[in-house]
């Protein structure tokens, strides 16, 4: 007994629990944290280039908007023409998908790529707070969380600025953040105060900058035409981009723009390195706001000769040794105003012609009567649809069965009033699957009345379809004439129509009979119908 007692004893030793702790203080303090070893390999991205990548992003969901909307429009209303839907169950049903897409912009980029082309360009990815692949849930949520961080005006802004890694509310939620990867390596120059630009040789600089900008956009803006209204609407849409691209792809790429590198300036962040691509968007969104006089006076009044948007960017122009690279820029630009400016100038419908009308603004239906004006300087038909049973229930393909009722719906746009009266007279058409004329009819819609603004006017036809009709394709054929106006549009639009009765077995000629047809006469063909409709509310042919 004593002898297992003594081994025992021997076995169990007795631990200062004081010293434990002393050790496991000591183990805590080698250990670094992980927020702290992740902050030390990894650079968080900062609020300038936060807003850069979001604005790039902004600008991608602008013509994602009108992209869309005008898809949209096509489906709902079976035009491409008009303003884009806002109003009613069409407007209801774009903007939700819209909002989807924008979501899904989101999540699939930055959960499959972990960054966005905004990001992307700005050299920045989505990571978790220990500097890991952020997990397609986070991803998730923080998109989530991204509606809540932009119902409030600067909220996302001031939680950045407030939180040591820069997150906003979904990035909190999701333990993700954004960080910066070196891109690009950046060119060192010498800076000094002693170097610094003159805010003479700034605005000078800018005047040239200015008119070299000015011949390329206004060249691209001589290529609209009035007679080609789908090409330059988009045309209008883009034309925002051709001055912010000049100074965007200049300054990362050249570290100069032609005119500063005439003078000799070069564009740098304050420590002497070139100036990066989220620094060149923000000075350049911010040149909207800084051509003025309180906007030039700043470049005077600043000790460095810093203007608004360069303090937001953190960047500094001064005189240094000229790069070839900005001189080929320099070179490159004339040539493509020049081209612009000979290609636009051989356009006889552009805007220095007096002929030329603004007819082909993109607009949004919200805009009211302005939608209407400057989208349909002329009269013109649109947003053709049918329906079957009433004019309020719409058949989306049009395909028809022979017996129902079609009613054909048109909107009319661009007319002109007498006071307050319009004038408007339609004339219908409808061609058999074989080309025949099925129906010929003038003046069928003969619109006299009193319109109180210039909303759409709407015209409603409706045709039977007789039990007996073929089937196939039918080609409906409107010519609307505006008496007030003296102006004529016409448009086509097809329906198919599926027969109820099968075609007749083929037979063997049958024997001569009393009913033979005599020569020189024949039988009334089956697609000769009368030119004028039958008696009743729904023609029918």
């Amino acid at each position: 007994m004593s002898d297992d007692n003594d081994t025992r004893a021997e076995e169990t030793e007795l631990v200062d629990i004081g010293e434990v702790s002393d050790v496991l203080a000591e183990k805590e303090a080698e250990e670094p944290q992980a927020d702290e070893a992740f902050e030390r390999r990894s650079t968080i991205a900062t609020l300038r280039e936060r807003f850069a990548a979001f604005f790039i992003d902004s600008i991608i969901f602008f013509y994602l908007y009108f992209i869309i909307g005008t898809l949209a429009r096509r489906a709902f209303y079976g035009s491409w023409n008009g303003p884009i839907p806002s109003f009613g169950w069409q407007g209801l049903a774009f903007h939700g998908i819209f909002v989807f897409i924008c979501f899904m912009y989101y999540f699939i980029l930055e959960g499959v790529f972990f960054t966005t082309p905004g990001k992307f360009l700005c050299w920045m990815y989505v990571r978790n707070k220990t500097g890991g692949f952020a997990s397609m849930s986070s991803v998730f949520v923080r998109n989530v969380f991204r509606l809540a961080d932009y119902i409030i005006p600067l909220f996302p802004f001031f939680c950045m600025e407030l939180t040591r890694k820069h997150q906003r509310l979904g990035d909190m939620i999701a333990g993700t953040t954004v960080i910066k990867k070196h891109g690009l390596a950046a060119v060192q120059y010498p800076v000094t105060m002693a170097v610094i630009a003159s805010a003479s040789g700034r605005f000078l600089s800018f005047i040239i900058d200015f008119t070299i900008a000015g011949a390329l956009t206004f060249g691209y803006l001589l290529l609209l035409s009035p007679e080609e209204q789908q090409l330059s609407k988009w045309l209008l849409l883009f034309s925002p981009l051709v001055p912010f691209l000049y100074f965007v792809l200049s300054e990362p790429l050249v570290h100069s723009t032609p005119g500063k590198w005439l003078f000799g300036y070069a564009i740098t962040h304050e420590d002497g390195s070139s100036v990066s691509l989220a620094s060149s968007v923000i000075r350049t969104f911010v040149r909207l706001f800084d051509v003025n006089p309180l906007g030039l006076l700043s470049i005077w009044l600043s000790p460095k000769k810093q203007r608004f948007g360069d303090l937001l960017a953190d960047t500094v122009i001064s005189r240094q040794k000229r790069r070839w690279q900005g001189g080929a820029a320099l070179g490159g630009w004339i040539i493509l105003s020049s081209i612009l400016l000979f290609f636009g100038l051989q356009n006889e419908t552009s805007l220095i012609h007096s002929e030329f009308k603004f007819n082909f603004y993109p607009t949004i239906e919200f805009m009211g009567e302005v939608a209407e004006e400057s989208a349909y300087k002329e009269l013109t038909l649109t947003h053709v649809r049918f329906a079957a049973g009433d004019a309020n229930t719409f058949r989306t393909p049009p395909v028809f069965v022979a017996g129902e009722t079609i009613f054909i719906i048109t909107d009319v746009y661009g007319y002109e009033r007498s006071g307050r009266m319009v004038w408007i007279q339609e004339d219908l058409e409808i061609k058999y699957p074989d080309s025949s004329i099925g129906l010929h009819q003038e003046n069928i819609v003969d619109y006299h009345q009193v319109v109180p603004s210039k909303s759409p006017v709407q015209l409603t036809n409706s045709i039977k379809l007789p039990e007996s009709a073929q089937g196939g394709t039918y080609i409906v054929s409107i010519t609307v004439r505006d008496l007030f106006g003296h102006d004529a549009a016409k448009t086509k639009q097809n329906f198919e129509v599926k027969s109820l009765i099968s075609p007749p077995p083929q037979a063997a000629p049958a024997e001569p009979s009393l009913n033979t047809v005599p020569p020189g006469e024949t039988l009334p063909s089956e697609t000769e119908q009368p030119q004028n409709p039958k008696e009743g509310p729904a023609p029918s042919f």
